[in-house]
């Protein structure tokens, strides 16, 4: 079963929606009063995007380890914050790092449960079969996100932390 697409808005490529200008070498895009210019959103919400992501990843690790084998994560810093962003390339990068860190947790801290490799491929045995009858994964540290910006937003820095051992 795959998850929809996050609810992000999107450039849509509609020819009545979107225009492009070009004078002197310079192109400007804007998209119909929506708040992209070009592929960019200007009012990218990190918080919304992680939340999307940690979504997307929880699923991902559930389906691959089992009902339960979820590590929390815990999302803190700068929750109102907007930047301009492309908002598909955001989300693919904290999905992918979430991935990461969801996978190393789960491993890290059932060592000796019958885990094995998963999310991506690995050498251990029972790839993907996993024993959860013994794991609470609320015994697992937290996996935390943590936005935060520079003085004007000129800096936006999202910090994903966990304790998977490497």
């Amino acid at each position: 079963l795959r998850r929809p697409p996050p609810p992000q808005p999107q450039y849509n490529g509609n020819a009545n929606a979107n225009t492009t200008t070009r004078s002197a070498g310079n192109t400007t895009s804007t998209t119909g009063g929506s708040g992209y210019i070009g592929l960019i959103y200007q009012h990218t919400s990190p918080y919304e995007i992680i939340q999307q992501a940690v979504c997307d990843a929880s699923y991902m690790c559930e389906q691959q380890y089992g009902p339960g084998m979820v590590p929390k994560v815990i999302i803190q810093g700068r929750l109102d914050l907007t930047f301009a962003y492309i908002p598909t390339h955001l989300h693919y990068i904290i999905l992918e790092l979430l991935k990461n860190a969801m996978r190393s947790t789960v491993e890290h801290h059932s060592v000796g449960m019958g885990m094995g490799m998963g999310m991506g491929g690995g050498t251990g045995t029972g790839i993907g079969v996993v024993d959860n009858t013994h794991v609470d994964a609320n015994t697992w540290p937290p996996i935390e996100v943590i936005v935060s910006d520079g003085f004007f937003n000129e800096d936006v820095v999202i910090k994903i932390a966990d304790e998977g051992g490497g």
